[in-house]
């Protein structure tokens, strides 16, 4: 049993460290006012989603779970029970630098890329729509 916060149930060591809360809530609040400031700066919400899926998703998906496994498991790093916690640990961190990669390189390339005040064809209601439309009322066989 771990202790909770006001009790003095420690068993031998202290799970609740004082001041720790202001850490994390200062950590927290630094990573939700830099995400809210790139997506207020950026037009185009999917550098924003992309960055979130490579930084946030990606650790959590296949980082962490690894880590928490190596830790746990008693023995050596490279014992075979140890094996596909650091591939997948790898393989998390390929993927994570390589999108970022692709990030940097796709944002280079500006042939579709988001400007300020241009409004991009998915954003319009029914563009299909409007594009059958005039070419229904310019041709007569359509």
């Amino acid at each position: 049993m771990t202790a909770i916060k006001g009790t003095d149930e420690l068993e031998g060591h202290e799970a609740y460290v004082p001041n720790s809360d202001r850490k994390y809530l200062i950590i927290t609040l630094t990573i939700v006012s830099v995400a809210y400031l790139i997506s207020m700066l950026t037009d185009c919400l999917g550098v924003v989603l992309e960055l979130n899926g490579i930084l946030a998703a990606v650790p959590l998906a296949y980082v962490l779970p690894g880590l928490c496994y190596l830790k746990l498991e008693e023995g050596p790093i490279l014992s075979s029970k140890k094996l596909p916690a650091l591939g997948l640990m790898t393989a998390g961190i390929l993927a994570a630098i390589s999108g970022l990669l692709l990030i940097i390189i796709n944002s280079s390339s500006s042939g579709n890329s988001c400007s300020h005040g241009k409004i991009m064809l998915y954003c319009v209601n029914n563009s299909t729509a409007t594009v059958r439309l005039v070419l229904a009322s310019t041709e007569p066989g359509i």
